[in-house]
């Protein structure tokens, strides 16, 4: 029981460092202690150092616990559930198809000249544009966050501490898919309400309606 608190206070402390540095409040403040051009330049990039770094220290950590294996899938079952989770993987990889893969990771904007256009950016450096509705997001608003649910609930690994990481993380997805709805409205206003109307968020619609 003790390793599972443990591995409860692990989880807490990624997700506390991971949220809070997403949020906006932190995005400003460090705006106004370095600069909105040091934020846009170099924030994204550092933001996901951190979430790399936090992710594998937490797991590393989780692993070198004691564990207690609950059960064993049939291997045929097992190599099912790897399947499933590398269809997710790829379904992941191919958002990356509509999105800046360099500018979602930060590497742009490390790299990118600073020029007047950084006034049409946002503080992490990400270009304005229109609610994308290609590929994945045409059938639904969170193709990432569903991805990653797929890993998660096809994880074939059933042990005690594991189970737990399964369970905070699929919690913590919904949380994120919240916050980030949230801010989408903030940002986009009635786009993005339209978006929402038009698009489930993460069971695909087949022939999704398209606004105007």
């Amino acid at each position: 029981m003790r390793e599972v608190l443990i591995t409860v206070a692990a989880f807490f402390l990624f997700a506390a460092v991971h949220s809070t540095c997403a949020a906006d409040r932190v995005k400003q403040w460090n705006a106004g202690l370095f600069g909105k051009t040091f934020v846009q330049k170099y924030f994204r990039f550092l933001y996901m150092v951190l979430s790399l770094g936090t992710t594998l220290g937490c797991f590393a950590w989780i692993r070198s616990l004691p564990d207690v294996d609950l059960f064993r899938l049939p291997t045929a079952l097992a190599y099912f559930f790897r399947l499933i989770q590398l269809g997710a993987l790829a379904f992941i990889l191919s958002c990356f198809e509509v999105i800046n893969f360099r500018e979602f990771s930060g590497f742009t904007q490390v790299l990118r000249p600073e020029t007047d256009e950084a006034q049409r950016r946002d503080l992490e450096g990400i270009r304005h544009r229109p609610i994308e509705r290609k590929g994945p997001y045409r059938y639904m608003r969170h193709p990432m966050y569903a991805g990653a649910l797929l890993i998660f609930v096809f994880s074939p690994d059933y042990s005690r501490n594991w189970l737990a990481v399964r369970v905070l993380a699929i919690l913590y997805l919904f949380y994120g898919m919240w916050i980030e709805e949230r801010r989408l409205v903030e940002r986009y206003g009635e786009e993005y309400r339209s978006y929402q109307r038009d698009v489930p968020p993460l069971i695909p619609r087949i022939g999704p309606k398209t606004s105007s």
